[in-house]
This record gives structure tokens, sequence and C-alpha cells, in this order.
């Protein structure tokens, strides 16, 4: 990964490159947990298209890119679902493949978490499926301690997923990172 990394808000003329990156890093963190087919039929176009909606409205999401290529994403806002007790929510925090491991993601939920205190949550939640033994070891290795567990289904599939939670920052917090537009 080049030494150029770089963080910033998404903007709404993002959606077209943040949807095929959204869809490409399901493809690689949920291959062998989703079926083969459900993956294939993930569309970037229309991933692009909710995320110009949600960016127009109002959605918050910060990007991590290389080379004005985006590796990762963090969404944050209000807790969509009442078991998590009203707080504050990462919507959603994915890397691809080939920038895992290099602090992306701890960089990513940090600022996440730190966007949800400025908006006035304490604390915050997140959901992973319980099948993704990687992502739930980078949770917990970031200090959240697993708890309410629920099973979604869409698609012809079905999988549990364990909500994260977290009273204050990441473990890991630190200084934001460089370039990191509020």
């Amino acid at each position: 990964m080049p030494g150029d990394l770089t963080f910033r808000r998404a903007l709404p003329q993002d959606a077209t490159a943040l949807g095929a990156m959204h869809v490409r890093s399901w493809q690689e963190s949920y291959r062998g947990l989703l079926p083969d087919a459900a993956l294939a039929a993930l569309d970037p176009v229309e991933r692009a298209e909710r995320w110009r909606r949600n960016l127009e409205g109002g959605a918050e999401a910060l990007l991590a890119l290389s080379g004005g290529e985006i590796l990762g994403f963090v969404g944050w806002g209000r807790a969509r679902d009442e078991a998590l007790g009203g707080g504050g929510e990462i919507y959603g925090l994915y890397v691809l493949a080939r920038a895992q491991r290099r602090g992306v993601g701890s960089r990513l939920l940090t600022q996440g978490a730190a966007a949800l205190a400025e908006g006035g949550f304490s604390g915050f939640s997140l959901w992973v499926f319980a099948g993704n033994a990687r992502a739930r070891q980078f949770y917990a290795a970031m200090g959240g301690r697993p708890g309410l567990r629920k099973t979604i289904s869409r698609d012809g599939w079905s999988l549990e997923e364990i909500a994260y939670s977290w009273d204050g920052p990441p473990a890991r917090a630190g200084a934001a990172p460089r370039g990191t537009a509020a």
C-alpha cells in the first residue's frame, strides 16, 4: 500500500467509486460466508445509487484513500436498532483485502467513533456476521464487547449477527490520522 494514505469525508460525487468498492469488499470479505450467487448478484451501480441518495440526504461516511482509490470507509449515525439502546452506531466498516492489517480499519473505526462522540454519543455499537471470525477478532482487539444476537434473512440466505459495543473510544484510539478532513 502506498504511503499516501489520506482520509476525508465522503461526498455525493464519490458514490460511483464508493459503490464499486463496497461491492468488491463484500465479495472479498464474505466469500464462503454468503452464497456465491448472492455475492455475484451484488450490483455496483445499484450500490452507487444508494450511496448517492444517502450522501445527498446527509449520511456521514469517512473514506480512506490511496492514490485517489478508495481502500475503505466507515459510516455512522444514530443506532437504527432500538435493541442497541439508542446510542451511536457504526453502520458499516469495510476495507479492501489488500489494505487490511495495515492500520486502515483501526483508523477508520477510531475516526467514526470520534465523529459519534462529537455528535453527542458517548458509546456506540455495530453489527457483524457471527461467522466473520476475522472481523470479530478485530473488533475484540479494538475493545468491543460482543452482546446481542439476531438473525437476518435476505434473498434466500440467513445469517446470525452479533452486536459489538463500546462505552467510549476504541482501545487503540490515538491521534487523528493525517489528512483527515472534518
